[in-house]
């Protein structure tokens, strides 16, 4: 059973996670905007011209996030431990790969679901 600061540390780590990869997602909906296949809102983008798709990516967002800390990966990000690395003047690379990987897989999900102009 899992004591109260653990069930924080866990939390904070989802957290951290679904922000990584939702700056992933948003980065492709940047480019789908700067490409010109997409000239609405971040709104329009989501919910008008593919719901059921935005859905999905956000199913899968926090599906990810999810094993993200069940597998400890989210552990290498949690807002702690990176507070404290960069007082200390550096990260270490399981927190850089970390981030790097969940960005990338949030801009994958998008890439892949949401292709923008309502293809």
């Amino acid at each position: 059973m899992m004591d109260e600061a653990q069930h924080t540390t866990s939390i904070l780590s989802f957290a951290a996670a679904f922000i990584c990869l939702t700056i992933g997602a948003y980065m492709h909906y940047r480019k789908v905007r700067k490409t010109g296949r997409h000239r609405g809102s971040l709104k329009d983008y989501l919910l008008a011209e593919s719901p059921d798709r935005s859905g999905v990516v956000l199913l899968l967002l926090l599906l990810a996030s999810w094993q993200a800390v069940s597998s400890g990966a989210a552990d290498n990000i949690n807002p702690e431990l990176v507070w404290a690395l960069l007082r200390s003047g550096h990260l270490h690379n399981p927190t850089i790969n970390t981030l790097i990987a969940l960005v990338g897989i949030g801009y994958t999900f998008d890439s892949t679901l949401n292709k923008g102009g309502g293809e």
